[in-house]
């Protein structure tokens, strides 16, 4: 029988222990990352409101894809246009591989329209909440 050292998983575990740790006791860390208030309150599951959330990421993953798409055909257009040694790695497909500086511009995009949806979402979660029942 052999047994094989897996220090990534021991490591994994040991660090979650200690933020669980560092939550329960108090002060930390931990308290903030595992704290229910510091999550964004989200509708709950089946409401029109979740419905309405979830179609805003939707759209956010649809324009985000689209402009993706878009700078992909922009790159390869600058390419051809420079007349670029490397024209065999010319990509103009949907899902190229975009250089680094543009890719992190338009994820940071992303990321902030799905921000804006959440932050939506929470209102909307925080208003149906408030209501007299």
């Amino acid at each position: 029988m052999q047994i094989r050292d897996h220090t990534h998983t021991a490591a994994a575990i040991l660090l979650a222990g200690v933020v669980a740790l560092f939550a329960l006791c108090g002060d930390g860390p931990g308290r903030d990352l595992l704290s229910a208030t510091s999550l964004p309150r989200l509708p709950p599951p089946g409401s029109n409101a979740r419905v309405r959330f979830d179609a805003c990421l939707q759209n956010v993953a649809v324009i985000h894809d689209l402009y993706w798409a878009s700078a992909c055909s922009v790159v390869a257009a600058e390419k051809r246009r420079r007349r670029a040694w490397d024209l065999q790695d010319e990509d103009d497909s949907p899902d190229c591989m975009l250089p680094e500086d543009r890719a992190r511009r338009l994820n940071e995009g992303r990321a902030a329209a799905e921000r804006e949806c959440q932050d939506e979402a929470g209102a909307s979660a925080s208003d149906a909440a408030a209501l007299p029942r």
